[in-house]
């Protein structure tokens, strides 16, 4: 029954929405994605920030940046934005937002929250710890080529960047770079189903069930691959000019279709359905991971 009422759903809600809501709108581009507190939080460029109670009706909260936010985490009941200039922003609700002190000037592109802290990381090696969201303080990461996206899962914080960069913590202050054989510039990292899946530029993908032996399952001759998640079971990925993939497995992958031709920077699973946000203010939702609706902001 559960099966059949998404189904219904989803069809109700695509036809509301014209097929999909079209290419996209005129809203400002967004680049990272939350959920925490019953709500999505949104956030990309002009600094601006969104917010949803569904992932289909989204509100403008307003610009809290000069500049771009580039990733957003939830954790310990707070969110934090990072972006533009080394800023971290904060905010409980994702409706006022503050800024704190940071002790970078470069730009941040990837936060987040695992085993009580914060982890945010930028260009040129820079990685920020905090332990409330509020106090930051910089760790060595061994390298000087950016950093770009972060998760946390079974017991360590996995980092990803440029050039098939991938380092390893267990206490996000030691810091280990793993061989993983990929030369792409890795722009989104998860963890699902037993397997960690690292994807980015050019179809680039890695596979590990460990953090530490990785598997080249790279996707030949695809646009970028921007964002990942996994839920039900699958994981989805997508990328430049409406690329979609699933995998059950990270290992063999199916396209789909977002009714759309803009490019999706971030995606999160919210409620019963995936949901993805990007260029122009487009966002969409899924039941499965294969086919989406939506608008635009």
């Amino acid at each position: 029954m559960t099966g059949s009422w998404q189904k219904a759903a989803a069809i109700a809600l695509v036809l509301a929405l014209g097929c999909g809501g079209g290419d996209g709108g005129s809203g400002p581009t967004q680049f990272g994605l939350a959920q925490g507190n019953g709500r999505l939080v949104s956030v990309g460029a002009d600094g601006s920030v969104w917010t949803s109670g569904d992932g289909g009706a989204w509100s403008g909260q307003g610009s809290f940046l000069d500049g771009t936010l580039r990733a957003v985490a939830f954790g310990d009941g707070l969110f934090v934005a990072v972006g533009t200039g080394g800023a971290i922003l904060n905010s409980s609700e994702g409706v006022e937002w503050t800024r704190v002190d940071s002790p970078t000037e470069v730009l941040l592109r990837g936060i987040a929250y695992g085993d009580g802290r914060f982890v945010a990381v930028g260009e040129q090696g820079v990685l920020l710890v905090s332990d409330d969201g509020q106090s930051w303080g910089g760790v060595a990461s061994g390298t000087g080529d950016d950093l770009i996206a972060a998760t946390w899962a079974e017991g360590r914080f996995v980092v990803v960047g440029n050039g098939g960069l991938v380092l390893t913590s267990t206490d996000a202050s030691m810091w280990s770079r793993q061989q993983v054989g990929v030369e792409a510039d890795f722009l989104a990292v998860t963890y699902g189903g037993g397997a960690y899946l690292v994807v980015g530029t050019g179809g680039g993908a890695i596979r590990s069930e460990d953090g530490e032996n990785w598997v080249d399952v790279s996707i030949r001759d695809v646009p970028d691959l921007n964002t990942v998640s996994f839920a039900l079971g699958i994981f989805v990925v997508l990328g430049k000019g409406a690329t979609v993939y699933t995998s059950p497995d990270g290992e063999q992958f199916l396209t789909g279709d977002t009714r759309t031709d803009q490019t999706f920077n971030a995606l999160t699973f919210f409620g019963s359905a995936f949901v993805a946000t990007g260029n122009d203010g487009a966002y969409r939702q899924s039941f499965d991971g294969r086919t989406w609706f939506g608008g635009a902001f």
